[in-house]
């Protein structure tokens, strides 16, 4: 497969999701904005443009000898929450963004999931969240890792 058709592909999925829309438009309001890619002159912000997705460049690894193709994407959300959670036990202060962020890494897994064409599967998604020392900002990474298996015959430099 073409890197940029699959970049294309997840990158209009994650846009369209209805399950992430409906839950950016449950908490926040308003839909999740897509970054493809970053832009000096135009850094996403959270308090501005959150909740948001910033997907970094794809990459593959393949060769004349494999019988796979291995795509990588990793990538970054954002959002604004300064509430706590109000059904935390009466000695624990947690912000709601903690539970939000997971949620939102959840759902963009799904995303790329429903968006991968029939013949690449999801191989890992590995996560990370930041809520500390950003203010009201919370942070989630993601790296997923993508498998093409490719059938007899198939050339892998295609």
């Amino acid at each position: 497969m073409n890197l940029y058709a699959l970049y294309s592909a997840i990158r209009d999925g994650v846009a369209q999701d209805a399950q992430l829309a409906a839950w950016a438009a449950a908490r926040f309001s308003k839909n999740v904005t897509v970054f493809a890619g970053l832009s000096g002159s135009r850094m996403p912000y959270p308090d501005d443009d959150g909740p948001f997705v910033v997907l970094g460049d794809p990459a593959d690894r393949r060769g004349m000898e494999d019988s796979t193709i291995d795509y990588e994407l990793s990538g970054w959300i954002g959002l604004s929450c300064g509430r706590m959670r109000a059904d935390s036990l009466p000695n624990v202060i947690e912000p709601a963004g903690i539970e939000q962020i997971a949620q939102a890494l959840t759902l963009v897994r799904d995303a790329i999931c429903a968006a991968l064409p029939g013949d690449i599967v999801l191989s890992n998604f590995e996560t990370a969240a930041d809520t500390l020392g950003a203010g009201d900002q919370v942070h989630g990474y993601f790296q997923a890792g993508l498998l093409e298996r490719l059938t007899i015959g198939q050339d892998p430099l295609d």
